[in-house]
């Protein structure tokens, strides 16, 4: 097979070409840079970044919506009465020394209120029993602080500071619900719920 001049040129001019793409390569290789490599990873880091964030708000949402379920299953109640009869059952009332409303920051969703309960003379056992009655109460209710002493009298008896709120959905608050049709980037949607 015989070339003409211009196919030789051509072919010197493309063999020209491949060599500094080449050596621009492994240049770029040699100088731990890999550009276009590390720039379509980096991409993909960040693109694997940014869906995570989304799953978590994703959760976080749910749960705030199961909260919200919650509030409004629990209902209307007197937070002071409602403490009173956990008292009751977790049979530390006698060693209530004071229940004091307390005022807590405004949100603009929920209205929170907080009662502080004040015992005398418990030992570990009623507090952590009047605790597990708090947490698993009917009713939302949260240890929001709590502080502890010792007795001089006897090292087996606590005084204790519990601080405990709860929330109520104010009228005219923004709506919380998703917006419809949203999704996880790379994930197809779920057929939407026919009205």
């Amino acid at each position: 097979m015989t070339l003409t001049d211009r196919d030789k040129k051509m072919l010197v001019i493309l063999g020209a070409f491949f060599a500094v793409v080449a050596v621009y390569l492994l240049a770029d290789w040699a100088m731990g840079g890999g550009t276009v490599g590390s720039s379509v990873s980096t991409k993909e880091q960040e693109l694997r970044d940014i869906i995570q964030v989304y799953r978590t708000f994703q959760k976080t949402q749910a749960d705030f919506q199961a909260a919200e379920r919650e509030i409004q299953k629990a209902g209307d109640f007197e937070l002071l009465t409602e403490l009173e009869n956990l008292a009751v059952k977790a049979n530390v009332k006698d060693h209530i020394e004071s229940m004091d409303k307390k005022s807590q920051a405004k949100n603009p969703y929920y209205d929170e209120e907080a009662v502080e309960v004040k015992l005398q003379k418990i030992n570990i056992i009623q507090l952590i029993t009047f605790l597990y009655e708090i947490e698993y109460a009917t009713k939302v209710l949260r240890v929001r602080e709590m502080h502890l002493e010792t007795r001089f009298d006897s090292k087996d008896l606590f005084n204790a500071r519990v601080m405990v709120s709860t929330y109520r959905k104010m009228k005219g608050a923004p709506n919380t619900k998703p917006a419809a049709g949203a999704t996880v980037p790379g994930k197809p949607s779920a057929p939407a719920d026919e009205e």
